[in-house]
């Protein structure tokens, strides 16, 4: 892979007619890859300083109007005044270059004659952007200029007592006998402008292209000896700003061992990263790059079970260890190298095993994006080929982030008014305990071995749809979860219109690039606060107990056995008591064997791989029950709605051969109401069934799923009281006070 990386322009519109003479300037004069966005851009206005840091340098364009109109300029006015660790080097172009004077002190004033479509001489002092650049002639389109309040010109080379900070470089053709600023550098910041339009046909284009390669050249020079791309700006931008993006974080933080030793944030490119998603009452696979539904290409499936070959073909066309000799350099020990991260929803697992549900998908069922891009803990990775500079970047990035401090910002005061005046409905206990009755008849009948039954759903909503849709941020919601119900298996995810937040203690499947599997069931949950340790290990003794657990173990082993063979199968914990922030629970360890793989080839296994075991497993079987089809026909009709994402599994598939999923419990759930022009995302519904201005719920609505598995030795009481621990855990995200946030 090379080492170049082209220079990362973004180049400001103020709704001018030259633009993309300006953008075809820069491709030609230093290679750049130019992003346009326009003043008034209220996504980018809003989160300027994050978006800041994705750009090597700015160019702000000529436009019609007066730098003093803040309508004529937009957001140009905030650039000049970023703190230093934000602050980019910046070309200004006629209106740009009144917009960065008018900032430092000078007065922007009519000219006696506009000077549209005007040829002049400039004279230049042939220093900084102007080195070597010569006689220049150059095409002026402008009415207003800049006084910097030169009054002797004796010294019109220097800065004024009005404007110290502004540096003359070039000047014009007179008008009311002083000559016109074309020119300027500041004394001390990265900024550059100039009055005349260098992208004219009629500019001398030699000189332009110069000025142009001498303003890279300098903004380069500021780069490197600012590191501002490697300072902690960007993470604190980040950590504001992640919920506005769409990404998939995985967090594993501070959970070494088998559990979970490795955190990924996966980063959605707008236009370039593939989403795929596929939903059950349609069988339709969705895929493409660009949002909205008339850029999605479709394809009718007859069922789920096509999805997964598809899925493979993309992992198996992206390995890496294709390229000859590439596979030994490889970070073996990093299990994620790009792939498909997302999640598969409960009603996506019901159609791998027959079981209809009856009702239609409220959400993408299969939602997932292909990761090229992705920062680890400690690694930095990328898929694409000649992007050593992008990584070595995030390399410096994620050192800065270790070492940033978190800071009680307006957005985090916000989030707490909002939390403290949120509502939640908890389902009625009587209704509740009335289903785990329901379910113990079925046991009876002999339907059944072990039911799982959840609430009818837990909405969290507010009363101040102000506060929430426009302001509450979901990473900060991550951020208490993990914070008050810390487990192995943290993740964020933005994707397609739902916004998943959630802190999950239970792996359910992870294979590496041997083909080694692991299953990770939890079945058994004691509330710390309750119990001591000595008395949940008393509990989790209990026939009860250890009847739930050793029925998942025995599905688990029936399930894997089915892709690998009984002799590949084989059980290294069974029913251990492991402890948690907030709990203590009963875990078993299922493993497996596919055929082996030798991690650094190319070639894929001939034999069952990690996907096709992912497939026979769907879904979790500790959130069903056995037998799991029966189980899962009773549920649906005992259920008064879909699980969704609630039940399903979230996590990753890498392009190198390995995976891990863990399942969706202690986690909440938000879809996205409208998008543009008010319209819902396609194949996404409002939780509520309902439009944004139709919701009877002024607010956001997180829900989140809770429920406990039921045997015939179960009792009403003690399966409410167990679903209502497993609600709290985190429902502390949505009722903590302001001290404890």
């Amino acid at each position: 892979m090379g080492s170049y990386s082209p220079p990362r322009i973004l180049f400001i519109d103020a709704f001018d007619s030259f633009t993309n003479n300006v953008v075809g300037l820069l491709e030609k004069s230093i290679q750049a890859e130019v992003t346009v966005v326009r003043i008034n851009d209220q996504k980018f206005a809003a989160s300027l300083e994050f978006f800041l840091s994705a750009f090597d340098a700015v160019v702000i364009g000529p436009g019609p109007g007066n730098p003093a109109n803040p309508e004529d300029v937009g957001f140009i006015n905030r650039l000049w005044s970023l703190p230093d660790t934000s602050t980019v080097p910046i070309l200004g172009i006629c209106l740009g270059h009144q917009s960065l004077c008018l900032n430092h002190g000078a007065k922007v004033t009519r000219l006696s004659e506009p000077r549209h479509g005007i040829v002049s001489k400039i004279t230049h002092n042939g220093t900084d952007i102007f080195e070597g650049v010569g006689e220049l002639s150059a095409t002026q389109y402008h009415s207003l200029h800049v006084d910097l309040g030169h009054s002797n010109p004796d010294i019109f080379w220097s800065p004024t007592t009005a404007c110290p900070s502004i540096c003359p470089l070039a000047w014009g053709p007179e008008d009311n006998g002083n000559p016109v600023l074309m020119g300027v550098r500041h004394t001390e910041k990265p900024f550059w402008s100039v009055q005349f339009h260098p992208e004219s046909i009629c500019t001398h284009k030699e000189g332009a292209q110069r000025i142009v390669s001498n303003w890279w050249w300098r903004a380069q020079e500021w780069n490197n000896s600012h590191t501002r791309d490697f300072n902690g700006s960007f993470m604190n931008a980040l950590r504001l700003h992640l919920d506005e993006l769409e990404v998939v974080l995985l967090d594993s933080q501070g959970h070494k061992g088998e559990r979970g030793t490795f955190s990924i944030l996966g980063m959605v490119d707008p236009k370039e990263t593939l989403k795929v998603t596929y939903k059950v009452d349609d069988r339709c696979i969705r895929w493409g790059t660009n949002p909205g539904a008339n850029n999605l290409s479709k394809l009718q499936l007859d069922s789920i079970d096509q999805i997964w070959p598809l899925f493979q073909k993309v992992l198996d066309a992206h390995d890496p260890r294709g390229y000859d000799g590439f596979g030994q350099m490889l970070p073996m020990e990093v299990p994620f190298w790009g792939g498909f991260a997302g999640y598969i929803s409960y009603e996506a697992g019901l159609e791998t095993i027959q079981v209809d549900t009856h009702r239609p998908s409220e959400i993408p069922d299969v939602n997932f994006a292909f990761i090229q891009r992705s920062i680890g803990l400690v690694y930095v990775q990328s898929l694409r080929d000649d992007d050593s500079a992008w990584v070595a970047e995030m390399g410096q990035v994620i050192q800065r982030l270790e070492g940033s401090e978190a800071h009680t910002t307006g957005e985090d005061l916000i989030l707490r008014h909002a939390i403290r005046h949120a509502q939640v409905r908890k389902p009625e206990e009587t209704e509740y305990r009335q289903k785990v009755l329901d379910c113990q008849e079925f046991l009876r009948s002999g339907d059944s071995t072990l039911s799982k039954t959840l609430s009818s759903g837990q909405d969290h909503e507010t009363n101040s749809r102000s506060i929430l849709v426009e302001r509450l941020r979901p990473v900060g919601l991550l951020t208490l979860l993990i914070t008050g119900n810390p487990a192995p298996f943290g993740s964020f995810l933005h994707l397609n219109g739902v916004t998943v937040v959630g802190s999950s203690p239970e792996r359910f499947l992870s294979w590496d690039r041997t083909g080694h599997c692991q299953f990770r069931p939890i079945k058994g949950t004691v509330k710390k606060s309750d119990f001591t340790r000595k008395e949940a290990y008393e509990i989790f003794g209990s026939s009860k107990e250890q009847a739930e657990n050793l029925m998942i173990v025995d599905l688990i082993r029936h399930d894997l056995s089915s892709v690998v063979g009984a002799n590949n199968t084989w059980v290294s914990k069974l029913m251990v008591v492991e402890e948690y922030a907030t709990v203590y629970q009963l875990v078993s360890v299922i493993e497996g064997q596919c055929i082996p793989n030798n991690p650094t080839s190319s070639k894929p296994p001939t034999g069952p791989r990690g996907l096709d075991v992912l497939r026979a497993s769907l879904p979790p079987g500790s959130m069903t029950g056995a037998p799991k089809k029966r189980s899962c026909e009773i549920l649906r009709d005992l259920e008064p709605r879909n699980r969704g994402i609630y039940s399903g599994v979230l996590g990753y598939l890498d392009v190198g051969g390995g995976g891990d999923l863990s399942v969706v419990i202690r986690t909440a759930v938000s879809v996205d109401t409208a998008t543009d022009g008010g319209k819902p995302h396609e194949g996404v519904h409002n939780e509520a069934g309902l439009g944004a201005d139709h919701s009877p719920f002024a607010g956001d609505i997180y829900r989140i799923g809770a429920g406990g598995a039921v045997t015939i030795q179960s009792t009403d009481e003690g399966e409410f009281t167990e679903m209502d621990v497993k609600l709290s855990s985190v429902l502390g995200a949505f009722t903590a006070t302001e001290g404890g946030m």
